[in-house]
């Protein structure tokens, strides 16, 4: 049976991984075909995938035009109903095809569970589920939270949505980076359909020192720049929006020490109101455990204070606390005290982060999600199950519609964090 997958591998400098890589496609229990696009390498990168001598290995070189001339330039040579894209340090599980190409169906796209892994592909610890509403329209627009790699495309569905008659651009060059969010966005305007996604781990990003250099304020202005053009809320809406990118922005600044673009980034926003503070946070602790996995130092409430002092002033111990995995445990401690049934509402990462604290404390909690692909160990319930006596805890950071019409005691997680943070020092782990 011919194969009705192909990968398209992008490869630059990569004589230390591709080899990898270019195995973990040859493993596949469903064979796929294999285009790996040399983007002007100066290494022997071709010469280590021509050393394979596999006929399903098409090799192209060119000059280096970056990541979105080399992806586009190798779906131009796929010939299958489907396509995925690797970069030359990436590696999937040997079941990748054979599972995503089940699950797939009549659908247009479907997405996987991912993981972080070290430069030698050692577990970080650090695995990242699925859920349906990460690509809905006013979730997508917010960021985008699909790694490129997790994903199976149809092909037709990308040539459609192309940029030129031919169905050749597909990623947009004229982008220096978030190319992959650009057409995420584009084929969402489009109606794309996604199937039900698969919650194994079917993907690892190799995440090394070189994989933070990127250049935050060059990604700060491409993503305000997609939202200012898919956007099409208007109004005191999309202001809101552009407010929390900037937050985003910022706390990823922090995280990685950039003082020069923390400092714009904070005379754009003007003083910081109490509902901005969970934002910047939850990306200031997600930065921070990046730049943790990469070169350890340990990641506390002093460091996370540290880190947002020179911008934010005496918010900065505030932030401190808020943005602490300490402080997600201390808030759990607290609300397992208060009586009654705990539900955690949303198991997202702000969701998983008070499970896992309430897990490790052995304290009894029940949940649910609006996902019907969510899933935890503990208990999950319905919305129609939840009692008059029950704490509801919502847990995102936006809860959206997540926190309309629940039943029992309602209370954002945000706004615990906030009376946390007040309540204690930052540095406290008691």
């Amino acid at each position: 049976m011919s194969p009705e997958i192909t990968i398209v591998v992008c490869a630059y400098n990569a004589r230390e991984t591709i080899g990898q890589t270019v195995r973990s496609l040859l493993a596949q229990t469903r064979p796929c075909e294999i285009v790996v696009v040399d983007d002007g390498s100066t290494d022997d990168t071709s010469a280590i995938v021509r050393g394979f001598d596999d006929p399903r290995i098409v090799l192209l070189r060119q000059s280096n035009q970056g990541l979105a001339c080399a992806r586009n330039a190798g779906l131009c040579e796929v010939r299958t109903p489907t396509v995925a894209f690797l970069d030359g340090d990436d590696v999937i599980e040997s079941r990748f095809c054979e599972v995503m190409g089940g699950a797939i169906g009549s659908c247009d796209g479907v997405r996987c569970g991912w993981r972080f892994a070290g430069a030698h592909l050692e577990g970080l610890g650090w695995e990242t589920p699925v859920h349906a509403q990460d690509v809905s329209p006013g979730r997508l627009i917010e960021a985008n939270q699909v790694v490129v790699g997790s994903v199976l495309y149809r092909t037709r569905a990308l040539r459609e949505a192309a940029l030129d008659a031919r169905g050749r651009v597909v990623f947009d060059p004229a982008l220096p980076v978030m190319e992959d969010w650009d057409l995420l966005l584009r084929l969402c305007r489009r109606g794309f359909r996604w199937a039900r996604p698969v919650d194994e781990v079917l993907f690892t990003y190799r995440l090394r020192p070189g994989s933070m250099s990127t250049d935050l304020r060059t990604m700060h202005e491409t993503g305000l720049a997609l939202i200012e053009r898919y956007d099409e809320t208007g109004g005191a809406e999309h202001e809101a929006r552009v407010r929390r990118w900037c937050l985003r922005s910022l706390g990823r600044a922090l995280a990685q020490g950039d003082q020069s673009l923390a400092s714009d980034l904070m005379r754009v926003l003007g003083a910081l109101a109490e509902a901005d503070l969970p934002v910047l946070a939850s990306a200031l602790r997600e930065g921070l455990a990046r730049v943790e996995m990469v070169a350890p130092s340990g990641v506390s409430p002093d460091r996370i204070a540290h880190a947002g002092r020179e911008v934010l002033g005496d918010r900065a111990s505030v932030l401190g606390t808020l943005a602490s995995e300490e402080s997600i445990a201390q808030v759990a401690d607290r609300l397992a005290e208060d009586g009654g049934r705990l539900v955690l509402a949303g198991m997202g990462r702000s969701g998983r982060r008070l499970a896992s604290a309430l897990d490790a404390r052995g304290r009894a909690y029940v949940w649910l999600d609006d996902a019907p692909e969510a899933a935890w160990s503990a208990p999950r319930v319905e919305r129609d199950e939840i009692r008059s006596g029950d704490l509801v805890v919502v847990t995102p950071d936006d809860p959206g519609a997540l926190a309309m019409g629940l039943g029992g005691r309602v209370v954002l997680l945000s706004d615990l964090r906030i009376q946390e943070a007040r309540r204690t020092p930052a540095g406290s782990s008691s």
